[in-house]
């Protein structure tokens, strides 16, 4: 499990309420699964994800020692997560990577409420799985979504200095207009060294 205490530096006066990030706790899956789902039916990911295996892979990152899987919060609710673990477990994405890029930490999942989109969340929990994972000896960071994404192009680009390494051509099942269609995406893989 992650040492780090997330604390007040990883709040935000800007979001009305006031948002933090914190470790992920088992009573957050009841919101955060379904969030999980419906985010990832959005364009352009158009997923079909069932919210029991979503809630499966939620218990394997809680548990694993190697995963930071942190939460928005508000005074009120969940609003979002985030999920970064060591990018060898991701080889569809490693074997894109240059040799020194496989030692990388693999910001895997982020996923925060339309009502929070644009206002800081996403960041605060990017920051936070950037210092969690400096804390568990990472020094460079890896991230792959589809071109169609600019806010999170631009989320990592912009904020944390990322540049492309590679791009990925894909065929993915996707829901358009309720039907089920295997359709292409490029995706984006973004690396850079994690904030001192």
């Amino acid at each position: 499990m992650v040492s780090l205490i997330y604390s007040e530096y990883f709040m935000s006066d800007r979001l009305k309420p006031s948002v933090y990030v914190r470790l992920t706790r088992r009573e957050d899956f009841a919101i955060l699964a379904p969030l999980y789902v419906r985010s990832f039916a959005e364009p352009p990911w158009g997923e079909e994800n069932d919210e029991a295996e979503v809630l499966i892979d939620f218990e394997r990152y809680i548990k694993s020692r190697l995963t930071v899987f942190s939460s928005a919060v508000t005074d009120q609710t969940v609003v979002g997560a985030a999920v970064a673990f060591p990018i060898w477990e991701m080889p569809s994405v490693s074997r894109l990577l240059s040799e020194r890029e496989r030692e990388d930490l693999y910001m895997a999942e982020l996923f925060v409420a339309p009502t929070h989109r644009q206002r800081r969340a996403g960041y605060l929990l990017t920051l936070v799985r950037m210092v969690a994972g400096q804390e568990m000896g990472f020094r460079r960071f890896t991230v792959r979504t589809s071109i169609h994404q600019p806010a999170i192009i631009r989320l990592y680009t912009h904020h944390f200095g990322a540049t492309i390494a590679a791009h990925d051509e894909v065929i993915s099942p996707k829901l358009i207009d309720g039907h089920r269609v295997m359709a292409p995406d490029t995706r984006v893989i973004l690396v850079g060294d994690i904030p001192k």
